[in-house]
């Protein structure tokens, strides 16, 4: 930190990654010495643990002269007043995200934007209400943002849910390719997301990217709304709505993982390239041997994230056989929850998500076996023959069997 105000002339990138236990006056020393050094920034990120109000004077003072500034990355809630309006004066600011988070703000980002402001601005993210964001896009040109990330405080909920800010996107960010929301700081008593919800964003035709989280799952998606989504986002290639919900989770509440050979049915016509799929799961192994003949595949999926999702011990083995009918043979299944959602609710029952967290870790072990196999189609029909004759008390023929898979009694 002492050696930064000597920094060349020619320095673009600079990361400050500020230690906890660094002082507030030691980072506003360094902007002032980097301000008299006239170092002409392309891109500043900030890792920081204190308030933005201890060195918000020396680092509104610092950038209004980074005339070059191309990408800004402050911690949450750093976007205040007077921070907002000079990042919004720099003329080829394209790119403002958030970095760490810190202990929320009641009110988050304060938007005051001028006309003329942020003029090269295409990706947003920070923290601020959905009521002061559907405001400001209504009534600033900000048409050109292609990348939306926005994680409300929890005293900037929507009496109306969450319908009215999409409508908002949909109207005045026509260009939107990417759209992360986290309202997972709404109080348990927000309403939940519901697909009906999401019908606004379908006439943004350039997404490929969207991500919800929430507290509640989102569930209820159809066939009819899966065309839907097949029909208006022809370049999606990551679909994460709320896969790790923290509130009303239970065996029989998410969606159907059958849904994934829905999903299958309506993109691969249409070739979409979707390469990550994130929801909250419930397995019917009945419902996934009803569909094993079906034929659509998702060639391009490379993670299935079930993030929480529930899992019993003896619908691992269908679960696998389901799964690798219809992905490849590089998916990777993600599992568990982030931090972040941990920071928001204490009480999740860790235990019974450890538990889940193994099964479908171990479901993951078996999908990759059968990938290993020569044949895994017909091995998958075999072993689902030796179950039921097992279940019939007829003795299994240890040909329909590879040698070198060891029979789990647990999943059988």
């Amino acid at each position: 930190m002492q050696l930064l105000p000597m920094a060349c002339d020619s320095l673009k990138i600079l990361e400050l990654r500020i230690k906890r236990d660094c002082s507030a006056a030691s980072v506003a020393t360094t902007l002032r010495g980097l301000d008299a050094r006239n170092v002409r920034l392309e891109e500043l990120k900030i890792e920081a643990w204190f308030d933005a109000s201890a060195i918000e004077l020396p680092l509104v003072s610092y950038l209004c002269d980074q005339r070059e500034l191309r990408v800004v990355g402050l911690p949450e809630y750093y976007g205040t007043k007077d921070i907002v309006t000079v990042l919004g004066t720099l003329p080829l600011l394209g790119e403002v995200h958030t970095t760490n988070h810190l202990e929320e703000t009641e009110l988050g980002m304060e938007w005051e934007l001028g006309n003329g402001t942020f003029k090269a601005l295409s990706s947003f993210s920070f923290n601020t209400p959905l009521t002061t964001a559907e405001h400001v896009l209504s009534r600033h040109s900000l048409s050109q943002l292609s990348a939306i990330s926005i994680a409300p405080p929890s005293a900037g909920g929507m009496n109306d849910g969450i319908r009215p800010f999409f409508v908002a996107l949909s109207l005045f960010c026509s260009e939107l390719r990417s759209l992360r929301l986290d309202i997972c700081q709404y109080p348990p008593d927000f309403p939940a997301v519901v697909p009906l919800d999401l019908d606004p964003l379908l006439r943004l035709g350039q997404l490929q990217v969207l991500e919800i989280d929430a507290r509640k799952p989102v569930v209820g998606m159809g066939a009819h709304f899966v065309q839907k989504i097949a029909a208006s986002w022809q370049n999606l290639r990551r679909l994460h709505i709320t896969p790790e919900p923290t509130h009303d989770m239970h065996d029989n509440v998410g969606n159907p993982l059958s849904l994934l050979r829905t999903l299958a049915a309506s993109f691969e016509p249409c070739r979409i390239p979707i390469e990550s799929i994130g929801l909250y799961f419930r397995v019917d192994s009945a419902e996934l041997l009803d569909k094993q003949l079906q034929t659509y595949a998702l060639p391009t999926l490379r993670e299935l994230n079930i993030g929480t999702s529930r899992i019993l011990k003896d619908q691992m083995l269908s679960t696998a056989s389901f799964l690798g009918g219809i992905c490849g043979s590089e998916l990777v299944i993600r599992t568990g929850r982030g931090g972040r959602h941990i920071l928001v609710d204490t009480e999740i029952n860790t235990q019974v998500e450890e538990v889940m967290a193994d099964r479908w870790r171990q479901t993951a072990a078996t999908l990759n076996l059968f990938h290993s196999f020569q044949s895994p189609v017909r091995y998958k029909i075999d072993v689902l023959q030796s179950k039921a004759m097992r279940a019939r008390g007829e003795k299994v023929s240890w040909r329909q069997i590879p040698k070198n898979y060891t029979l789990d009694n647990t999943a059988f």
